[in-house]
């Protein structure tokens, strides 16, 4: 669930953060605050793997390659240019030839180069760095530089997600500002909190566990975006983020839940949209066991305890009670804005789930609500996020 305040009017603008523009003629200016639970945890592109961070990064730098609207992860069908204008495919699909656009500017007027490509590549890769984006890069042998303005994708085995698995996950940083640092000092490194971007957005300033916040470069090559500013709040409380929407101190919340929907129902000038999800949550079982790992877990590592673990949730009511009418329970690994049809998983039975933990020797011979096999109750701990719109 997102919710936007139409008095902004710059939702459509929010969604051309990273790639789009104001048409001839359409109206351009304003700020877009943002309320969101959590910080930014980095804000230069390696060092990024939250959702915040990731947000602030898509405005700041700009990628090889945009994706289509679709989001087709196969081949490199309907992908437009970002810092790269054309790109060339050697005939065995082993190498991929790339233009950078000669009009392409970091934010400090330092032009974009071929040699800032193959350095993001090193930095991705290093150990102290420890990039998310890694083992989707596994494919990719190498980036050389072939001149100041192109640059060669060597790939190790042809892949049909390898040209998305490159752009979406290899986001270049300019060498002559972060080549200074010694590479693995760089998530410690100040001038990493002050990026130096390639997006039609430059950043301006970062308030831990306040606000972020992004401002337009109305100079940018491919034309200045339709806001000229937008600050991801940092509000960890829910029902506070809904409050402030009402009160016009935020415009947009991405993820709302619960009462918090109420609060924000009946107010005209509130739009809550509905958006299928790119994500799921979930419990997991352990199945080693944390002591010896080499050993499967004592509890878990029984198939047949997990399945009437699992027969013993109902699952469809836990969802309904969180999230009302606006979550249902996962069929498959496969979030549902994917598009995904889940398999036949297994339904609630209490009644077959008590039946064969009694078959297990799980049994609740005193009385006392708590299950056991000879002296060993039925216990386990679980751990889980204790911030942002989680349950």
């Amino acid at each position: 669930m997102r919710v936007v305040r139409s008095r902004a009017a710059a939702v459509a603008a929010l969604l051309l953060l990273a790639c789009g523009g104001s048409e001839s003629g359409s109206s351009t200016g304003g700020t877009l605050l943002i309320a969101t639970g959590g910080d930014a945890d980095a804000v230069l592109p390696p060092l990024v793997k939250g959702s915040v961070g990731k947000q602030v990064i898509d405005a700041v730098f700009l990628p090889i390659a945009l994706p289509p609207d679709q989001l087709n992860v196969v081949g490199a069908e309907d992908y437009t240019p970002g810092l790269a204008t054309s790109w060339e495919w050697a005939p065995d699909s082993l190498s991929i030839a790339f233009r950078i656009d000669p009009r392409a500017r970091w934010h400090d007027a330092t032009p974009v180069r071929a040699s800032d490509v193959a350095y993001s590549l090193s930095v991705y890769r290093a150990p102290g760095v420890a990039a998310d984006a890694v083992p989707h890069l596994v494919a990719l042998d190498s980036i050389t530089a072939r001149d100041s303005l192109t640059f060669v994708a060597w790939f190790a085995r042809r892949s049909p997600t390898q040209f998305y698995d490159l752009v979406a996950n290899l986001i270049p940083i300019p060498e002559h500002v972060y080549g200074k640092v010694p590479v693995d000092s760089l998530p410690i490194a100040p001038a990493t909190r002050q990026p130096v971007g390639s997006g039609k957005f430059r950043f301006a300033r970062w308030l831990p566990a306040q606000r972020v916040e992004v401002v337009a470069d109305t100079t940018h090559w491919l034309g200045r975006p339709s806001l000229d500013r937008v600050a991801w709040l940092v509000v960890t409380d829910p029902a506070a983020q809904a409050a402030m929407l009402v009160a016009g101190e935020a415009d947009m919340i991405e993820i709302m839940q619960g009462p918090a929907i109420a609060t924000v129902a009946g107010d005209t000038s509130i739009a809550l949209v509905v958006a299928r999800s790119l994500s799921n949550a979930y419990a997991t079982f352990n199945l080693r066991d944390p002591a010896a790992p080499a050993r499967p877990h004592p509890l878990f590592g029984d198939r047949s305890l997990r399945r009437a673990l699992s027969m013993a949730l109902d699952r469809r009511k836990m969802a309904l009670t969180i999230f009302d009418s606006l979550g249902s329970a996962m069929s498959s690994p496969y979030p549902s804005g994917l598009g995904i049809e889940g398999a036949q998983v297994m339904p609630y039975d209490s009644s077959h789930a008590a039946a064969l933990l009694d078959t297990l020797g799980w049994r609740d011979t005193d009385g006392d609500g708590v299950r056991q096999k000879g002296n060993r109750p039925l216990e386990f701990s679980m751990s889980g996020p204790t911030s942002g719109n989680r349950f």
